[in-house]
């Protein structure tokens, strides 16, 4: 529930912190259900 209040309120939300692997996994898991995902390197 907290990261759809987080992308509501800010326009972006952060979903998971993880390696490469499962993160595609989730990535193509959300653009399937039509929401926008991206993963970006963690800095």
């Amino acid at each position: 529930m907290s990261v759809m209040l987080e992308t509501h309120n800010n326009g972006i939300g952060l979903v998971i912190t993880c390696d490469l692997e499962p993160a595609e996994f989730y990535c193509e898991s959300l653009k399937s259900r039509g929401l926008i995902s991206t993963i970006e390197p963690e800095n």
